[in-house]
């Protein structure tokens, strides 16, 4: 389902450089909301690469592909090969309570100590920097998940779909969505 999701998407057409060659918006390829909580994670071998300014992570810096770290425990795992001969490799997937159990986040689902943070406010995307591993995660936190509430709602749209609400941790992310569309955890 990681493939079918794809990237995370920007919400409007205002988030993108005209430039850009980043996918259509969120509102523009879907009648319903789709809303993935899958985290995607890559290698930073150079910090350096990941300053923006001064202690900011940058939402976009060049890492090598080949050094994919693993995930969390439901991740695919690496070696043997696949039904069509395929070499199995880790995808580099965790879930919300991953990044909590992984020491990135903590149970409140906020950055961790030591954790670098960013927000991008465009794509309304997360991000996290584990210096000592190297590894950069982007997710979707309590604040990117009210925000698609918020644009749901705002949208007139009639929900959303969650894939894999066994990804969450503590009902963090189902509670931010829920709350930005006025839904009161406690009737659902």
């Amino acid at each position: 389902m990681t493939d079918d999701l794809n990237s995370l998407k920007p919400l409007s057409r205002e988030n993108i450089d005209p430039l850009s060659t980043t996918p259509p918006p969120v509102h523009l390829s879907h009648q319903h909301q789709l809303v993935p909580h899958i985290e995607h994670s890559m290698k930073i071998t150079n910090p350096e690469q990941l300053k923006e300014h001064q202690y900011a992570v940058a939402a976009y810096p060049a890492f090598d592909k080949s050094l994919q770290p693993a995930g969390d425990s439901w991740d695919a795992t690496a070696g043997g090969v696949d039904q069509c001969g395929n070499p199995n490799v880790v995808g580099g997937v965790f879930d919300f309570w991953g990044l909590v159990q992984g020491g990135f986040l903590t149970a409140n689902g906020t950055a961790a100590s030591g954790i670098d943070y960013r927000y991008d406010n465009c794509s309304q995307t997360p991000y996290v920097y584990n210096p000592t591993s190297q590894v950069m995660v982007s997710y979707d936190d309590a604040t990117s998940f009210a925000a698609k509430g918020s644009f749901i709602e705002s949208k007139g749209l009639a929900g959303f779909a969650m894939w894999e609400a066994g990804g969450d941790s503590n009902d963090i992310l189902l509670d931010a969505i829920s709350g930005a569309l006025g839904i009161d955890s406690g009737s659902c």
